[in-house]
């Protein structure tokens, strides 16, 4: 699929969920300052844009969900423009192994905890995987992955 085809304001090539960790923050061009905050959660608006119901878990389930950066500097971005890893305060914590710990089912209470204080990571993350930690709450995301599309 061509770059932007899951709704992303930014591409990167060469980068995947095992090579980006939460908290990392990236300069882009030598200006603007981003840093990952979570991994991204698909939803059913992706599954309907591309006309496949289980689309978004399949993308969760296959652990390629991207991530979301929060800006931390503004700068212009041009295409072309080379990455640069600033700081990596969370070297244990990719997106990958993030997206593991969300989704574990049952939950791993003691990882849920140790990733709920991690540092930068969002505010949303936190509290979900504090409620997993402390009664083991899995939650139904069937309406958020299938949202009108539910088979």
């Amino acid at each position: 699929m061509p770059f932007g085809a899951f709704g992303e304001n930014l591409s990167i090539e060469g980068l995947t969920e095992h090579d980006v960790h939460v908290g990392d923050t990236w300069l882009i061009g030598g200006e603007a300052e981003v840093q990952v905050s979570q991994p991204r959660q698909p939803c059913w608006k992706l599954a309907r844009r591309w006309r496949r119901p289980r689309l978004a878990i399949d993308m969760r389930n296959a652990g390629r969900t991207g991530w979301y950066f929060r800006g931390v500097a503004v700068g212009f971005v041009t295409p072309g423009d080379m990455m640069t890893l600033v700081d990596r305060p969370n070297a244990n914590w990719s997106v990958a192994r993030a997206n593991q710990v969300m989704y574990a089912n049952p939950p791993d209470t003691a990882l849920a905890r140790e990733l709920a204080g991690a540092p930068f990571l969002s505010a949303n993350w936190r509290r979900t995987l504090a409620r997993r930690a402390e009664g083991g709450e899995v939650g139904d995301a069937s309406e958020r992955l299938f949202g009108a599309n539910t088979p």
